[in-house]
């Protein structure tokens, strides 16, 4: 009986729809952080290990420090919070992870 009520049907329709585009706006922000996906995926010991195999020098630690301090430059741009809807998500720990 209540499936066959229009009202409740349209509801029902109305809430499903909102979900999904909370959901997909919820994923679209975490794709923002697909660049520092390496951060947590490859393993700090084996990158050491083939940069220290290259024989760096100078110039290349300077390089690479150069470069970690843009990522953590880009990291310190993250909003604090990023809000969907009636959702407020808060980024101060995942930035902190990130770093």
């Amino acid at each position: 009986m209540i499936a066959q009520d229009k009202e409740i049907v349209k509801v029902i329709l109305l809430l499903t729809g909102s979900i999904q585009g909370t959901r997909n706006k919820v994923a679209e922000f975490l794709s923002s952080f697909k660049k520092f996906e390496w951060l947590w995926t490859e393993s700090i010991a084996d990158n050491i290990k083939n940069f220290s195999k290259k024989n760096p020098t100078l110039q290349d630690y300077e390089d690479a420090l150069k470069r970690f301090s843009h990522i953590e430059d880009e990291i310190e741009k993250i909003e604090a919070s990023h809000k969907i809807g009636a959702m407020e998500l808060k980024t101060t720990n995942l930035c902190q992870g990130l770093k």
